[in-house]
């Protein structure tokens, strides 16, 4: 279920309550939601806490999604705003757009680069950019398909998606 600003926007106290009102009203229905999905590969990758974080938001939507993460006990030390003015043209990016914002957030000390926002096609760029950074790099919409699989019970690896999907 892609509804990542609404899963951020209320702060980690309302985070709850909309995942309960959504499981509620989907009935037998799984559903995954990209701060648990994030926040479950994070704890895999042996509970990494100091992200570099990459957001297509307006500012106000950056601040509201680095609040969340910092008041899941992250530390952000780096951000890097994709420049979406709107949520049509949050997809509007060049893979120069990617590695510019992967660059920026690649800060000293970081420990993982979490990107936000589910119309932003870096799935396969995230790959690319584990491999110069050395570092995991989690998408958006590839954290949320291998939530899915994991919460569903299926525990298949594969090369070709980043260390996420080839390690855990």
């Amino acid at each position: 279920m892609a509804v990542s600003p609404d899963a951020y926007w209320n702060g980690n106290n309302m985070h709850p309550q909309m995942l309960t009102y959504l499981q509620e009203t989907a009935g037998d229905i799984g559903i995954t939601m990209s701060a648990d999905a994030i926040e479950l590969a994070l704890e895999k990758m042996g509970n990494v806490r100091r992200i570099g974080l990459i957001s297509p938001y307006t500012a106000i939507g950056d601040e509201a999604v680095s609040q969340f993460f910092v008041d899941k006990g992250y530390d952000i030390l780096a951000l890097a705003n994709l420049g979406g003015q709107s949520p049509s043209r949050i997809s509007v990016v060049s893979q120069d757009d990617l590695r510019h914002a992967v660059e920026v957030v690649n800060a000293p000390g970081v420990e993982a680069i979490v990107q936000v926002g589910t119309n932003v096609p870096m799935t396969i760029f995230a790959n690319v950019a584990e491999q110069w950074t050395g570092k995991p790099v989690i998408a958006n919409n590839a954290v949320l398909y291998w939530h899915a699989l994991r919460t569903s019970g299926v525990q298949d690896q594969f090369p070709g998606f980043g260390s996420l999907f080839s390690r855990y």
